[in-house]
């Protein structure tokens, strides 16, 4: 490591000296360089160009394969160069204001060819895409009533211990959505110090998120989709000049404070701002998604972009995340949702009505208000299923739950696709599913005879649910003859009886389970009567008489 701070120390003395016999043509190559398709240019406040990546002239992302140590000693020897730290993927920022462009060319060079560094990029920059309609002739509730959130609702809306971050722009409180539980901005502050504790909402995006998923149920505004769990707002995008734009370095270090209990412990991860980068530019992104998914246990719920193109954005491309499309009121893709073969589910996402700045109302589209709308259904799951604290298992189970229900309604070609994966995703099935019912029943005497009251016991269980519904058909002709958990029945004559034997779970889950009882006479012993509750005192009286006498 001091290989490195030595480099960058070297760099910052010698490069000024250095840069001065570099042509402007020169500079000009080394600063809109091609790489494959687009151009990749600093950027500069007031200036925008289609088809253009844009980074972030003074900043450098670096990913060291070994253990960072902690900020204030990089702020010591390296003059405030690494100005922030990501311990949990092993990355640092460098931030030099007012840096010239060929100084942080050189020092990424220089960086480049350490040992001890796996990666170093500039900080790449992408515009945050929403549509927004103003007053729509679309029911409000559609999104609501086609993902079949009101029968979800019947079972629950969500609960306290259920969390969600919205990695966003913030929010702004509105009076139909309650306050966050928690906030932090990553925007205002300096990069070594904590996060902000408002991460308030100036461009609206986050504000309309939020809306989706826990608008009051008043019949006012909107009915959010699981409005009684809690939410904590992260705030990583940034106004600049020409847009409203996220970095990758903000975008990672929103989506690993929301997921580390250290910080916000967040049990599911909304993500409904993409990068439309390239793989290379959002190696940080990847990496903190891994750590959120598979050391935290987060769910990252994640939208797919709003390009029209058949490439899926970042993060949503990662296998890590949920990936969501969006479809309008006729089961359509909506004609700017980004299509791929890593898209798994779609949600509505055509003029959505939802909560905006200052207390007022909106409609929006795009694949932002399905990734909401998927986040709000991952929270009910957790809800229905009583999680807390959520494993592996628990993700794993959940992300199955969201892609099996999407499964039930398959669009487009058969299976999956590239337009909408799996299909739509469905809050009643989401809700409902789980570990299957267990079902068996036992019945005494097991060797009943004609006429032997016979008492049948039902050992059936739902391991995440509870039995309903407890119905018998003794004679298996399709009617049910008893209802309860321990029923009885007799059977006149000798033969073998069919018994089916149908529960129901509260979670919706139901299952039949036939046996079949033999019944048959007892054959007579030297005078015993076949009748069995006779035997017992006829047999006492021959040993007595056999032995006493």
């Amino acid at each position: 490591m001091k290989k490195i701070v030595n480099v960058i120390i070297i760099a910052m003395f010698l490069l000024p000296a250095v840069s001065g016999e570099i042509t402007h043509n020169e500079m000009i190559r080394k600063n809109n360089y091609r790489s494959g398709e687009g151009i990749y240019k600093p950027y500069s406040p007031g200036v925008y160009q289609e088809n253009v990546f844009y980074y972030l002239p003074n900043q450098l992302i670096v990913i060291f394969n070994e253990t960072l140590f902690d900020v204030d000693e990089c702020k010591a020897f390296a003059g405030y160069n690494f100005t922030d730290i990501l311990s949990d993927i092993n990355a640092a920022l460098i931030d030099v204001p007012g840096a010239d462009p060929c100084l942080m060319e050189c020092i990424k060079r220089e960086l480049s060819s350490c040992d001890e560094v796996e990666y170093v990029e500039f900080n790449f920059i992408d515009d945050i895409v929403l549509t927004e309609q103003g007053n729509s002739n679309i029911k409000k509730s559609w999104g609501q009533n086609v993902t079949n959130c009101p029968d979800a609702w019947k079972k629950t809306k969500g609960n306290k211990e259920v969390s969600i971050a919205f990695i966003d722009s913030g929010v702004d409180y509105h009076v139909d959505f309650k306050k966050p539980e928690k906030e932090a901005d990553f925007i205002d502050p300096e990069w070594w110090q904590p996060p902000d504790d408002r991460a308030e909402d100036v461009y609206g995006h986050g504000t309309k998120m939020v809306g989706i998923v826990f608008g009051k149920h008043n019949d006012i505004g909107l009915d959010g989709v699981a409005p009684n769990c809690i939410y904590y707002s992260v705030r990583v995008s940034k106004n600049g000049s020409f847009l409203r734009y996220i970095d990758v370095w903000r975008v990672a270090r929103g989506i690993l404070y929301a997921a580390s209990p250290l910080h916000l412990n967040a049990d599911i991860l909304c993500i409904p701002i993409s990068l439309e980068l390239k793989e290379n530019m959002c190696i940080p992104v990847e990496k903190a998604c891994e750590i959120a998914r598979n050391k935290y246990h987060s769910v990252l719920i994640a939208s797919a972009g709003n390009e029209n193109e058949k490439r899926i954005s970042f993060p949503g491309k990662y296998n890590t995340t949920i990936c969501v499309g969006a479809i309008n009121d006729k089961n359509e893709r909506f004609f700017l949702s980004s299509q791929g073969d890593e898209l798994d589910v779609v949600a509505p996402g055509s003029e959505i009505f939802t909560t905006n700045l200052s207390n007022s109302y909106v409609c929006i589209s795009g694949t932002s208000p399905a990734t909401a709308f998927v986040a709000g259904i991952a929270a009910l799951y957790f809800s229905a299923k009583g999680v807390k604290n959520p494993n592996m298992e628990d993700v794993e189970n959940c992300e199955k739950a969201l892609i099996e229900s999407a499964m039930e309604h398959d669009l487009g070609e058969p299976g999956k696709d590239q337009e909408f994966g799996y299909g739509l995703v469905d809050a009643k099935l989401v809700v409902t599913v789980g570990r299957k019912i267990v079902g068996d029943f036992y019945w005494k005497p097991s060797s009943p005879s004609p006429g032997d009251l016979i008492v049948f016991h039902s050992t059936s269980y739902d391991p995440d649910g509870e039995i309903s519904i407890y119905a018998w058909d003794f004679n298996n002709d399709g009617k049910d003859d008893a209802w309860g958990k321990t029923v009885s029945t007799v059977y006149p004559k000798s033969g073998k009886y069919t018994c089916a034997h149908w529960v129901k779970s509260n979670d919706g889950q139901s299952l039949t389970i036939k046996k079949t009882i033999k019944v048959t006479k007892t054959k007579k012993i030297s005078g015993i009567p076949s009748n069995e509750k006779h035997i017992q005192p006829i047999l006492l009286e021959l040993f007595f008489k056999k032995f006493i006498s």
